[in-house]
């Protein structure tokens, strides 16, 4: 068994505890990949939290007592659906956070890992209080859920193809794979790839990240948090593949024109194909 910081029994009706209990896991069966949502609209509490704690809501009746209602209202089918909120308390200032980073299910359990960040020495804040949290929708479930601190993870790829002369939820197409997980950005907004600001649904799909990262071109490898343009993508409306890789405080960021332009080598231009098929392979993953 595995130590848990903390265990909320849905079975027997508790749908909240303070993140500070702890328990040992049961950890049984083949661990698989839940397919859980960012959950962003009238998440505001009545009564903002001040100790940390994490809840879990199944209702209507219970979403209701928790949330202010705002407009338009949220609309949730608690006969399929789960709400997972984890609240990190009063804080002092801004440049805390508190996130979910995966979830997992077993045949008898469900483990949440999540992370928090506090500013670092010399990280410009504004004092006030604050208060962090993070919410989540996941399939309704009637195994008990644990929750996992773990590590930030820093060590991902975002790939995506964007195309400016363009309608629609399909124009921009946004992925973060990780050792973990996959995630499908929604709406992204052309020419702004700050992911934070994006909702997302995390596939049940997992990608062999090692494999992939593997694959990086030592010309794009080489360039080590350096931002740079292969030709002049969607000059002509014709579209162009983004890649961002997070390596650690590293942050490298490509932008590939769609056709193969001189400025491309021929392991950019082949790099650029896998990351093609690859959006055009998660497109089709739940």
């Amino acid at each position: 068994m595995k130590k848990i910081v903390l265990f909320i029994a849905i079975a027997l009706g508790l749908t909240s505890c303070s993140l500070n209990s702890e328990s040992d896991s049961i950890s049984c069966g083949d661990t698989q990949n839940v397919a859980f949502k960012s959950f962003t609209t009238c998440n505001t509490l009545i009564t903002e939290t001040v100790e940390s704690k994490a809840i879990i809501i199944n209702s209507q009746e219970k979403f209701n007592a928790t949330f202010k209602p705002c407009t338009p209202p949220a609309v949730i089918d608690f006969t399929t659906t789960s709400l997972v909120g984890l609240f990190a308390g009063q804080k002092p200032s801004n440049g805390y956070e508190i996130k979910i980073q995966s979830v997992v299910e077993t045949n008898c359990e469900v483990v949440v890992s999540f992370y928090e960040i506090a500013p670092k020495a010399g990280d410009p804040v504004t004092p006030g209080a604050t208060y962090p949290k993070d919410i989540i929708a996941i399939p309704k479930t009637s195994k008990p859920v644990y929750l996992q601190r773990v590590a930030q993870n820093n060590e991902y790829a975002i790939i995506g193809s964007f195309r400016g002369a363009c309608t629609g939820s399909a124009c921009q197409e946004f992925y973060r794979l990780d050792v973990q997980k996959v995630l499908r950005f929604k709406d992204v907004v052309y020419n702004d790839y700050d992911m934070a600001k994006y909702g997302f649904n995390a596939l049940v799909y997992k990608e062999e990240y090692s494999t992939f990262v593997g694959g990086i071109p030592t010309e794009i490898v080489s360039l080590k948090g350096q931002t740079k343009t292969f030709g002049t993508p969607d000059s002509h409306d014709q579209g162009g593949i983004y890649f961002e890789w997070h390596q650690g405080s590293v942050v490298t960021k490509i932008y590939l024109d769609n056709d193969d332009t001189s400025d491309q080598s021929t392991s950019v231009i082949s790099f650029k194909k896998r990351l093609q098929d690859k959006i055009a392979l998660l497109k089709t993953k739940n």
